[in-house]
């Protein structure tokens, strides 16, 4: 059953008295919704698409790839329909060079230690990268006093010439 009655031959008061007395504007009454253009929804189906390829793109990135692909679309266009579809460019927030305060601080062992020989002091260094499916670790061991022998050999040579 319908609040409204917009036939007039059904109804016994007129669409203004109907709207009066629901407390509407009458110009709520005469409003037929409209459903989205096939553009639009090609738009939206082309954004998503982008935005799940490159997750990190932003509004701006998007409108010019879909100008590449060649729609016709501005940015503000392109905002409206991301916040529709609720897509947000993946981007680092602020504050990511402060400490955590609940992280344990670990000493620094080598302080005052000289590396004399070899296999005395290794370091380990650990690098997440992420390759285009699942993650990767590498990790580098370097021995220092390898190391600071090399750079002390170069150094020398490049003394005596």
């Amino acid at each position: 059953m319908a609040l409204i009655e917009r036939d007039r031959a059904q109804s016994e008061l007129s669409l203004s008295s109907q709207a009066k007395l629901l407390d509407l504007s009458r110009a709520s009454l005469y409003y037929r919704p409209v459903g989205p253009s096939t553009r639009e929804i090609e738009l939206k189906h082309r954004i998503d698409e982008i935005y799940t390829e490159w997750p990190f793109y932003g509004s701006r990135r998007i409108t010019v790839q879909l100008q590449r692909d060649g729609h016709s679309v501005n940015r503000r266009t392109v905002q409206h329909y991301m916040r529709e579809l609720e897509l947000e460019a993946i981007y680092p927030g602020p504050n990511l060079s402060k400490r955590n305060l609940a992280h344990k601080i670990f000493p620094y062992l080598l302080r005052g230690v000289e590396a004399s020989y070899p296999n005395h002091v290794w370091s380990l260094d650990i690098t997440y990268s992420t390759p285009v499916k699942g993650s990767h670790f590498s990790g580098n061991q370097t021995p220092y006093f390898l190391w600071e022998w090399k750079y002390a050999q170069r150094l020398t040579q490049k003394s005596k010439d």
